[in-house]
């Protein structure tokens, strides 16, 4: 039985307002709308935002502050996988590299999902295996270190980039198979579908799409979808395929936690807060 979100934490972990932790719940966001001066603003800067060096920091350096929360073992099975949440320039447009699962694989068939799959023997780390993963399923390689002492070290004290095309982790999450995932936000750079296609696995991915930054964070693209007896799930509706499911709650989980706070400034994230309790 899949365990919502929520309920992932140690009891006593409930309600801590963890450091560098937003004071606005983004993760309601669109339901409670940005003012709409702040919104526009948003939408300007989306427009043209570019992954410039300092972009790329300022992300690593958010997803190094992100709280690194624990999961209670009784809520999910011991299985360890991790995902590459891949991050690229296509058409001169910052994106996110996504897939669509072919109906050959054992799971998740027919679904939008990022590249991944288990941790395998061969794998020094989790974010090997997302890397693994990356290069297996559509032939395309995150430059990053290999050897497992030099991530477990430096991932808890300062951010990978720019040693690193490797950005950093996203906390884990459980999937509906009750596996235990590590999300590893990698940047490929500019790459062309059509080419990225051409290397792509097709035993196990039917198509390989992109969406931009700008379109992701569009209000009108996120919804909200009570999935389990009351258990809200994000999803994205625009383009022609569907994100839902653990890989929506990953993407959502990003922007909310990691590019919105890199995009606008915090006495802007603060105008959010102070209008929320008015």
């Amino acid at each position: 039985r899949w365990i919502p979100p929520a309920r992932w934490l140690p009891d006593h972990e409930h309600g801590i307002d963890y450091r560098q932790r937003l004071k606005y719940d983004l993760g309601s966001w669109p339901k409670k709308p940005l003012p709409p001066h702040l919104e526009a603003r948003l939408m300007q800067r989306l427009s043209k935002l570019e992954f410039t060096h300092p972009m790329l920091s300022s992300i690593a350096e958010r997803m190094s502050e992100l709280p690194k929360k624990r999961i209670e073992s009784h809520y999910h099975t011991g299985r360890r996988a991790a995902v590459m949440l891949p991050l690229c320039v296509v058409d001169s447009k910052p994106s996110v590299l996504l897939n669509l699962r072919s109906h050959n694989v054992s799971t998740h068939k027919g679904q939008v999902c990022f590249p991944g799959g288990h941790l395998d023997l061969s794998d020094e780390c989790m974010e090997g295996c997302a890397q693994r993963e990356c290069e297996e399923e559509l032939g395309v390689r995150v430059e990053a270190p290999r050897e497992r002492a030099l991530w477990e070290q430096e991932w808890r004290k300062r951010p990978y980039y720019p040693r690193s095309n490797i950005l950093g982790r996203l906390p884990n999450c459980v999937a509906v198979t009750g596996t235990l995932v590590t999300p590893i936000v990698g940047f490929l750079g500019k790459i062309d579908l059509n080419t990225v296609w051409k290397t792509t696995n097709r035993d196990e991915i039917a198509e390989v799409f992109s969406m931009t930054l700008e379109e992701l964070l569009d209000p009108r693209t996120i919804v909200h979808e009570d999935i389990h007896m009351g258990n809200m799930m994000p999803a994205f509706v625009s383009g022609k395929h569907r994100v839902w499911g653990l890989t929506a709650f990953i993407l959502h989980h990003f922007l909310m936690e990691v590019m919105l706070p890199s995009i606008l400034t915090c006495s802007e994230l603060d105008q959010i807060h102070d209008d929320d309790c008015s």
